[in-house]
């Protein structure tokens, strides 16, 4: 109801219902002491048939978020870098009606530990409703030309699916490829050779 909220538990817990509707003004109270998304780490509501979102962009349903301490009080939970990106499950539906991502208000003045910079969003996976956290951490990217060929290297940490993509022409739109590149780890630094065939040739890592 208008006004009401959903809170799983004092810590953390799991609600199971047969239906349920998300309405205008109303909210989820969703905590999580563990940034891995390991079982029993957040609250958790599950929908077993259909879960309907009614709420607007002009009367938001509101998600709070609240990071627990390894006692589940307010305070920084374990296993978050905010130099890597995580999607954490709040609500699982046999099926959604009605969603839409600009319909809700998410609120993380609860969310304690650092975030360097990144930013939070509401998402859809089939019939999961999802917190995402993208870091604002960009790798530093070194070149070391040697001839006609140029061996460039990156942190391996928090940098699994970057890609290394390329462009002679970096001004216009849609010239940027992978590079096709082999990539080399040594589980520290990851590191590829280019034999250029240009004058110049751009670099770049790009996180899809």
């Amino acid at each position: 109801n208008k006004g009401g909220k959903i809170a799983p538990g004092k810590s953390l817990g799991t609600i199971i219902a047969d239906d349920g509707t998300w309405e205008a003004g109303a909210g989820y109270d969703w905590d999580i002491n563990d940034g891995s998304g390991a079982t029993d780490t957040a609250d958790l509501l599950v929908f077993l048939n259909t879960l309907t979102l009614t709420a607007t962009p002009e009367d938001p349903f509101i998600v709070r978020v609240q990071t627990l301490d390894a006692a589940d009080a307010p305070g920084p939970m374990a296993n978050f870098d905010p130099q890597a990106n995580y999607v954490w499950t709040i609500a699982q539906a046999g099926s959604l009606v009605g969603f839409n991502a600009s319909a809700f208000a998410l609120d993380t003045s609860g969310f304690v530990n650092a975030t360097a910079g990144g930013t939070f969003a509401l998402q859809q996976s089939g019939g999961d409703i999802q917190v995402g956290f993208r870091t604002a951490f960009r790798p530093a990217l070194t070149l070391v030309r040697a001839g006609a060929s140029v061996t460039l290297s990156w942190p391996s940490a928090n940098t699994a699916g970057y890609v290394l993509e390329s462009t002679p022409t970096p001004h216009l739109p849609g010239s940027w490829t992978a590079s096709g590149a082999s990539v080399t780890d040594d589980g520290t630094t990851n590191s590829a050779t280019v034999t250029l065939e240009e004058s110049q040739r751009f670099f770049r890592l790009r996180q899809p």
